[in-house]
């Protein structure tokens, strides 16, 4: 949600250290803003986020950049897998009830992690996730 050289750097080294830099991209966005149709070309099934959660009052430009983000396009139904780890108490229920409303699904699969999508698709099952750590 910020121009942020390191954040790319971040992301492309992340990329390449799991061999995915051919598959993967990094698409900068501020929340709430109009999606560019570029970004969306062509459409992408996962969409990855970690540590989103922080300031309770944007909750609701990005929940309205979900909606974009997690629309049905091209035969690809995408899904966000999102981690972040609690900071303020309560404020995850805030943002789930915020989701909800707005006609995402969520699925807890465990130790804070959801995923969230505008449609019924789940995660493949051959994707594990760790059910360590806190939850």
């Amino acid at each position: 949600d910020i121009d942020d050289g390191d954040v790319v750097h971040r992301c492309g080294a992340t990329f390449a250290l799991n061999g995915v830099q051919d598959r993967a991209r990094h698409v900068p966005h501020t929340w709430g803003e109009p999606v560019p149709p570029s970004l969306l070309e062509p459409p992408f099934p996962l969409i990855l986020a970690v540590d989103v959660l922080l300031y309770t009052p944007a909750y609701p430009a990005l929940i309205r950049s979900l909606q974009a983000l997690l629309e049905p396009r091209g035969g690809v139904k995408p899904r966000l897998l999102m981690n972040w780890e609690r900071r303020f108490k309560g404020a995850d229920d805030a943002f789930f009830d915020e989701l909800a409303a707005a006609g995402l699904e969520c699925f807890h699969l465990g130790s804070r992690v959801f995923d969230i999508s505008a449609t019924a698709s789940r995660l493949p099952p051959i994707l594990e996730v760790s059910r360590g750590g806190r939850g």
